[in-house]
């Protein structure tokens, strides 16, 4: 877990998803008896170790999931990993291409595969362009 200052004003979207009194953060995960289902859970920050999260929300990256309103901001954490993709296309360029601007199920930053070696390699959409990078081999 990399350290976020409470009081600092640079990670103020991250401490509105945490309660550092109850040690708590707010964690969207799939629904664990109903597939297909989200929930959002007040989830136990040390159970949040040795993985990493991405923080979503009215004020991050400018919404691409429309979460919350500038009245009512609201802030997520998503743990990396936990969404399985459905309908993947072959791995083509063009493909990959077509699925990640036409993705009906959010705007998708990147895929990130776990290879049977143990090597992780992430596939990004950045403006229309993609490029992949070795993260740990």
């Amino acid at each position: 877990m990399v350290p976020v200052e409470e009081t600092s004003t640079q990670y103020c979207w991250h401490s509105s998803v945490v309660n550092y009194e109850c040690e708590v953060a707010l964690v969207l995960q799939c629904h664990p008896e109903e597939p297909g289902l989200l929930e959002i859970t007040a989830t136990p920050l040390p159970d949040l170790l040795e993985q990493t999260l991405e923080l979503v929300g009215t004020n991050v990256n400018g919404n691409p999931y429309g979460l919350g309103s500038k009245k009512h901001p609201l802030h997520l954490l998503i743990p990396h990993g936990v969404f399985q993709i459905r309908n993947l296309p072959s791995l083509k360029h063009s493909d990959l291409l077509s699925w990640f601007e036409g993705c009906k199920e959010g705007k998708i930053e990147g895929i990130v595969w776990h290879c049977n070696d143990g090597c992780l390699i992430k596939v990004m959409a950045e403006n229309s362009l993609w490029h992949y990078v070795v993260l740990r081999s």
